[in-house]
C-alpha cells in the first residue's frame, strides 16, 4: 500500500537506500561497541538525518507537484505510524527490564521515556547535563533517542516551511535548494561558533540547531534535483561518473570515521556538514534509477539490514548498556560482541515483523496488540536477563563514581549528572609532613605554608571550580598556599581528593572538575601559571587524558607550562575507551622525552579488584586510598643511578691517597616520606 502511494506520486522503491541504511547503523553500533578502529562511527547518524532529508522532502514535493497542497495530517499520521510502533515497544521493554535487572539505571527513567517518547529526547539531555561522551557508570538506557529528539523536530516543522517556500517561490525548487543550503550552512557556522575544544562538546552534539544540517542537506539535494524527474536511461559515460562519484562520497564518509574522533575541533568546525555533503551525495546516487552503484547497495544483506535499521538503532543501545563487559556480564571481547548484535538482531526483527510492518500497513488489530506488546516485552527481557546473570561479576565495595568533595565522607557516591559539576579542595592547616621538603629540593629555599582553614566547595553550572573567599584571588583560579603541591586534574582525581589531601596532611591543593577536557586542564594550568602561582608550588600533579584521547602536543604544552616546577608529576589514566591506549601512550613517550618528569602508573594501580569502581574508571573508598599513595610516592627522593663499576686497583690500606685538606664529616639527613593513606 505505502508502495503504490509512493509509485502514483513520482517516488517509486528506491532499494539502495536501504544499503546506505546499512552502512550507517553498521558504523553507529560499531561506535557504540567501542571497536577501535572507527572513532568516528557516530557519523552514521548524520547518513540517517542525510536520508530522512532527502526522502520526505521527495515525497512533499511530489504530493505538492500533484495536488498544490500539502496534507499535514496525513504526514504527520504516516510518520507516527512509522516511528511510534516501535518505540513504544522498545521503551516498555527497557523499563521493564530496569526495574528488574538494572535498578541502578531505573532512577532517571521516567523522564528519559517521557521525553523520547515526545520527540524532546535531545532537549531534555542537554537541559539535564547529561554528557554524550564522558558519563561513567551505566549510561542512560534511552540517551540513543536524541537523534529521533532532532528527527521528529524536524518533521513537526519542516511541511510548513516547504509549503509556504513552494507556493511564495512558485514552485521553483531550484531557489528553495539554495534556501536549504543557506539553513545547513548557518547550522554548521552555529557549531563552530558555540564548540569550545576546552568543554564537553555535547552542547552542539545534541542541539537541534547544529545537529540539523544533516536533514537540510538531504532536503537542499532533493530540492536540485527531484527524484520523481530522474531517468534510467543515461548515457554510458553519466553512469560511470555518476558510481565514481558516489564510491568517492562513501570513501569520504569512511575516511572521517577511522581518521576523526568525537574530540576532533575539525569536525565540529566544518566536519558534520561534510559528513551532511558527502551522505546527500551517496543518497542521490544510490537513489538515481540509473545508477549501478544504487544496485550494489540493494543486495543482501544489505538490503534486510537497511529495512530493519531503525529497529536496530533502537535495540542495539539498550543492549549494550544492559551487557556490559566484566560488569554486568563476566566476560568480553568477541564472544560478548556476537552475543550482543544477535540479541539486537532478534529484537530488531520481531520488532520488524511483529510491530513496524502491521503498524505501517495496519493490520494490527486492537485485539493482538496485547499479544504482540506482551511477547516482545517477555522475549526481550528474558534474552537481556540470560546475558546479564551469566557469570556476573560483582566488584567488592561498590561504584563510587564521583565523590562530593564538600561533604566529610570520602565515600559517599554522587549520582548528579556530571556535566559541569565541579568542586576545589582547599588545604587544612599545615603539619609537619615532609611532602614539601622531599619535593623541594633546599637551594629552591621555598617558604612554608602558611595556615588556612579547611575549605572545600562545590559548585555547579560552572566551567571552573569554585574556591571560598579565604582561598581566592582577585582574578583566576584560587591562589594555593606558597610551598605546597598543586594537583589539577579532572573526576578520577576529584574522586581522590580527600584521600590526597589526608594523606598530605594538606600539603596538596586539588584542582578537579567533573567532565575536564585535555584543553581545560592545560588551560586552567595557564591560569595558574599567569598568576605567579605556580612559581612558588613545591610541585605539581597533572591528570588528564580520560575524558579525551591525550595527544603529543598536550604533553609538550603541559611540560613548558610546568617549567621550573621542582617536581611535576603526570598520572596515566584507566578508563574502559579507546583512547586509554593512546594517552596511556603518549604519556610513555612525553617521560621518555623529557625524563625530569615523574610517572604515577595509577593504570597498574587500579588494575587489582576493588580498586575502582563498577564503572572502570572511578576509585572507590579503598582505591582513593591507593591513587593518593600512587601519587604521594612519586614525590619521594629518586634513587641514585648504580655506581658505575671499574677495573681499577685500589691502593692498599696502610698507603691511604695523599689528601692536602683536613677531613670533614658531613651528615645528610634523608626527608621522611608523606604519610601513608
Amino acid at each position: 500500500m505505502a508502495t503504490t502511494r509512493r509509485a502514483r506520486r513520482g517516488i517509486g522503491p528506491r532499494p539502495g537506500i536501504d544499503g546506505l541504511r546499512a552502512i550507517a547503523v553498521a558504523a553507529v553500533v560499531l561506535y557504540h561497541a567501542d571497536v577501535p578502529w572507527l572513532p568516528a562511527g557516530f557519523l552514521g547518524v548524520d547518513v540517517f538525518f542525510a536520508v530522512s532529508g532527502y526522502l520526505i522532502c521527495s515525497l512533499l514535493v511530489a504530493e505538492w507537484e500533484s495536488r498544490q497542497a500539502i496534507d499535514l495530517a496525513a504526514f504527520w499520521r504516516r510518520r507516527a505510524r512509522r516511528l511510534l510502533p516501535a518505540l513504544v515497544a522498545m521503551t516498555a521493554v527497557v523499563v521493564v527490564a530496569a526495574l528488574t535487572i538494572a535498578p541502578d539505571a531505573a532512577g532517571r527513567l521516567r523522564a528519559d521515556a517521557i521525553a523520547g517518547l515526545l520527540g524532546l529526547g535531545n532537549l531534555w539531555q542537554l537541559a539535564s547535563r547529561q554528557s554524550y561522551f564522558e558519563a561513567w557508570g551505566r549510561p542512560p538506557l534511552l540517551r540513543h533517542l536524541w537523534s529521533v529528539g532532532v528527527e521528529a523536530q524536524f518533521y513537526l516543522a519542516f511541511p510548513f516551511l516547504l509549503a509556504a517556500g513552494l507556493k511564495r517561490t512558485g514552485n521553483r525548487t531550484g531557489v528553495l535548494a539554495l534556501a536549504a543550503a543557506g539553513m545547513a550552512s548557518a547550522s554548521a557556522l552555529l557549531m563552530a561558533l558555540l564548540f569550545d575544544p576546552a568543554h564537553d562538546p555535547s552542547r552542539v552534539f545534541y542541539g537541534t540547531d547544529t545537529r540539523m544540517m544533516g536533514l537540510w542537506v538531504g532536503v537542499a539535494f532533493a530540492l536540485a534535483v527531484p527524484p520523481g524527474r530522474l531517468s534510467s536511461r543515461i548515457t554510458t559515460n553519466a553512469r560511470r561518473a555518476l558510481d565514481a562519484t558516489g564510491v568517492v562520497a562513501l570513501a569520504g564518509l569512511a575516511v572521517m570515521m577511522v581518521r576523526l574522533d568525537e574530540f576532533s575541533p575539525g569536525l565540529y568546525r566544518g566536519g558534520f556538514l561534510l559528513a551532511g555533503v558527502l551522505s546527500a551525495t551517496a543518497v542521490a546516487i544510490a537513489a538515481h534509477p540509473g545508477s549501478r552503484l544504487g544496485e550494489l547497495l540493494a543486495r543482501q544483506p544489505l538490503r534486510w539490514i537497511g529495512t530493519r535499521s531503525y529497529a536496530i538503532y533502537l535495540w542495539h543501545w539498550p543492549v549494550f548498556m544492559l551487557t556490559r563487559p566484566r560488569i554486568d556480564v563476566g566476560f568480553g571481547g568477541f564472544g560478548l560482541f556476537v552475543a550482543r548484535i544477535a540479541v539486537t538482531a532478534a529484537l530488531a526483527e520481531a520488532s520488524w515483523r511483529l510491530v513496524e510492518q502491521p503498524a505501517r500497513t495496519l493490520r494490527l488489530r486492537l485485539a493482538w496488540q496485547p499479544r504482540v506488546a506482551l511477547g516482545a516485552g517477555l522475549t526481550g527481557l528474558l534474552v537481556m536477563a540470560g546475558l546479564s546473570a551469566v557469570a556476573t561479576n560483582e566488584r567488592p565495595g561498590g561504584a563510587v563514581a564521583v565523590s562530593t568533595l564538600a561533604s566529610t565522607s570520602p565515600t559517599g557516591a554522587s549520582h548528579e549528572t556530571p556535566l559541569a559539576r565541579t568542586a576545589v579542595m582547599g588545604p587544612p592547616a599545615p603539619t609537619s609532613s615532609a611532602l614539601v621538603e622531599a619535593a623541594a629540593p633546599p637551594s629552591t629555599g621555598a617558604p612554608q605554608p602558611t595556615a588556612a582553614p579547611a575549605a572545600s566547595t562545590a559548585a555547579t553550572a560552572s566551567p571552573h571550580p569554585v574556591a571560598t573567599k579565604a582561598a581566592s584571588s582577585p582574578s583566576g583560579p584560587p591562589a594555593p598556599p606558597p610551598g605546597s603541591v598543586l594537583a589539577i586534574g579532572e573526576s578520577v582525581m576529584m574522586g581522590a581528593a580527600n584521600a590526597l589531601t589526608s594523606a598530605s596532611e594538606g600539603r596538596v591543593h586539588v584542582d578537579a572538575a567533573v567532565g575536564r577536557q585535555n584543553a581545560a586542564v592545560l588551560d586552567r594550568l595557564e591560569e595558574y601559571r599567569s598568576s605567579g602561582d605556580l612559581a612558588t608550588m613545591a610541585g605539581v600533579v597533572v591528570h588528564m587524558g580520560t575524558n579525551g584521547p591525550m595527544r603529543e602536543a598536550d604533553f609538550e604544552r603541559l611540560v613548558q607550562l610546568t617549567e621550573g616546577v621542582p617536581v611535576v608529576v603526570v598520572v596515566n589514566v584507566r578508563v574502559p575507551k579507546r583512547w586509554e591506549a593512546q594517552s596511556n601512550a603518549t604519556i610513555t613517550d612525553g617521560i621518555a622525552r623529557h625524563p625530569a618528569v615523574r610517572l604515577a602508573d595509577w593504570h597498574a594501580a587500579s588494575a587489582g579488584p576493588g580498586v575502582v569502581g563498577k564503572d572502570g574508571v572511578h576509585p572507590t573508598p579503598s582505591g582513593a586510598k591507593t591513587y593518593a599513595r600512587v601519587v604521594l610516592d612519586r614525590f619521594q627522593p629518586q634513587e641514585p643511578p648504580p655506581p658505575t663499576t671499574t677495573s681499577t686497583t685500589a691502593p692498599p690500606p696502610s698507603e691511604p691517597p695523599p689528601s692536602t685538606e683536613p677531613p670533614t664529616t658531613t651528615t645528610t639527613t634523608e626527608p621522611a616520606p608523606p604519610p601513608a593513606p
